[in-house]
Parts: structure tokens; sequence; C-alpha cells
């Protein structure tokens, strides 16, 4: 019986210690006014971060290569920098 117990206790320390990274999602806390046009050539991935989600701010997310975290950009001027990406992909 007491083997019993201590195996169901080890089990639920275990799921509590696992890391819930698949449930907790990754924001951007602050953003970028500016980005250089080398930046933005560079990137590899760029998604959009909406405020009405689970994120508390809009931010455009450039994965760029060479980079371990993504960089977030106030969406206000991607107009710009999405011309930008166009002309050079172009």
């Amino acid at each position: 019986m007491d083997l019993k117990v201590v195996c169901v206790v080890a089990c639920l320390c275990a799921l509590a210690l696992a890391p819930a990274e698949g449930a907790i999602p990754k924001c951007c806390v602050r953003t970028r006014s500016y980005v250089s046009a080398q930046l933005v050539r560079n990137a590899y991935r760029i998604d959009i971060q909406d405020s009405t989600g689970p994120c508390d701010i809009d931010a455009v997310i450039l994965y760029v290569k060479y980079r371990k975290s993504p960089i977030c950009v106030n969406p206000w001027g991607t107009d710009k920098m999405m011309k930008k990406l166009d002309k050079l992909k172009a």
C-alpha cells in the first residue's frame, strides 16, 4: 500500500516538474521601432503577433539567420520594411 502511494506521488511530481513550453506562448514584451534592411534581408521567417491573443502587444517577429533570439518590431513601421523586403526578393 505504501509503495503505491510513493509511486503515485513520484509520478505527480514528475508531471509537475515537466516543462510546459507548448502551453506557454513566447511573446514579445518590447519592440524595436527601426530595423535595418540587412536584418530584413536575412530573415528566414516572419510572424505576426497580435494583442488579441495571449500576448499583450502587437509585433512583427523576425527570425534572422545567425541570431539566437527573434527580433520584435513595431508593426506601425513595417509597411516600409515589407516594401523593402518585396523589392529585395524581386
